[in-house]
């Protein structure tokens, strides 16, 4: 589902339009009318409104009827929790003050689902304030206030494109790109996302990977690394998608040594989140060190794992960053009856949402996400090798 907040008198198909009640305000159910006369593409957003022109707006607010599909406003969406892939709104979200701008955030954040798409169009008022000093015109005037015609009609804020970042992005939205400025008058309209679950592939920093190498991906599971050439599972049902779209696929088992592969057939291997569920992380590396080159391990560290109160129970090892930078990985075997003492169904709940995916409702809850965002490839132990894997294990 997607959603137009303020839509005002711009009535888009494809999405959920929603605004304050108001006595120009109509619901389409009521007014079909409206809808015939106002309805537009998102892509001809003012199709419609071809009779507003600078001369127009420059006389003061436009008495006109509005139709939208529901009642609403940005602290009170009427859609389910996840259920939104979009939320547009233009030259609404400058009528907010600051405070209101953050429950509208955790709003939205509450009801987008993971890789959503946030679209926010504002006045450009450095600009405007320039065109005004220059022209002295007072629709410059009009633009940097807000039309003023209700209690709604007034610009509490004044954005630029870094301030807005910033408080967006406080939020747990990741800016995408600036878009196109479809206005006659100065605006800009800023493209976020809201990051959903991530995998090792989405923020470990790779060696660079020449485009002739052959990569092996070990145990890619829901994220198969896209560099990857060739994908290696146990279990033929974790490959059977990636077989399904044409991929490369070798079913092998680690600790029986991989003897079918060649030695250093491969130029790099990429091994996310596998080692800590084998029996013998040893054999394992000895392994990968026969059939690849060069590669790279990640695995959550002790302190990770604790972040979520344990929350992959099939995890047979503990495992923590070499003191000296660049050393072996440690392992230490996991006490899996201590593990069950701490496991809580609920606080793994609760630490997912604070940290991976939200909505985190106050200003500390949502530093927390950002500090994980920024910090998550420093939470993982990474380590890169070439020629010879080498682990050491405890227990």
């Amino acid at each position: 589902m997607k959603i137009h907040i303020g839509a005002g008198s711009v009535y888009l198909t494809d999405y959920v339009n929603i605004d304050v009640r108001g006595p120009n305000i109509f619901l389409a159910s009521d007014r079909p009318d409206l809808v015939e006369k106002l309805q537009t593409s998102e892509s001809n957003y003012y199709g419609k409104h071809q009779d507003k022109t600078i001369d127009r707006l420059r006389q003061g607010p436009l008495e006109q009827e509005m139709v939208v599909d529901a009642y609403g406003s940005f602290d009170n969406i009427p859609a389910a929790y996840w259920s939104v892939s979009e939320v547009l709104t233009r030259h609404a979200f400058e009528h907010l003050s600051i405070g209101e701008a953050h429950k509208a955030l955790d709003a939205i954040d509450e009801i987008m689902e993971p890789n959503g798409i946030l679209r926010i169009d504002v006045p450009d008022h450095t600009e405007t304030v320039r065109l005004l000093r220059q022209t002295g015109d007072a629709f410059y005037e009009r633009h940097l206030l807000g039309p003023r015609r209700n209690e709604f009609g007034y610009h509490l804020c004044g954005y630029s494109r870094e301030r807005l970042t910033a408080l967006v992005e406080s939020h747990g939205f990741v800016l995408e790109a600036e878009e196109p400025n479809i206005h006659w008058f100065p605006a800009f309209c800023l493209n976020f996302r809201k990051p959903g679950p991530r995998a090792p592939r989405d923020y470990v920093k790779l060696p660079e990977i020449p485009d002739s190498w052959s990569v092996l991906d070990v145990g890619p599971g829901a994220y198969p690394h896209p560099r990857a050439n060739t994908y290696l599972d146990c279990n033929l049902d974790n490959l059977r998608p990636l077989q399904e779209q044409g991929k490369q696929v070798i079913i092998g088992n680690l600790m029986e040594g991989l003897s079918d592969i060649p030695d250093k057939a491969f130029d790099y291997v990429w091994c996310s989140h596998a080692l800590e569920h084998v029996p013998n992380p040893e054999r394992a590396a000895a392994a990968l060190s026969r059939i690849a080159k060069r590669g790279t391990v990640v695995l959550p560290s002790t302190f990770k794992e604790m972040m979520f109160c344990g929350e992959e129970e099939d995890h047979r090892w503990q495992t923590l960053p070499n003191p000296a930078n660049g050393g072996p990985p440690i392992f230490i075997r996991n006490n899996s009856d201590y593990m069950k003492t701490l496991r809580d169904s609920t606080v793994q709940k609760i630490t997912s949402r604070l940290y991976r995916t939200g909505p985190n409702r106050h200003e500390e809850a949502r530093y927390l996400r950002k500090w994980f965002y920024e910090n998550e490839e420093a939470l993982d132990v990474v380590h890169h090798w070439t020629d010879e894997l080498k682990l050491q294990v405890i227990g």
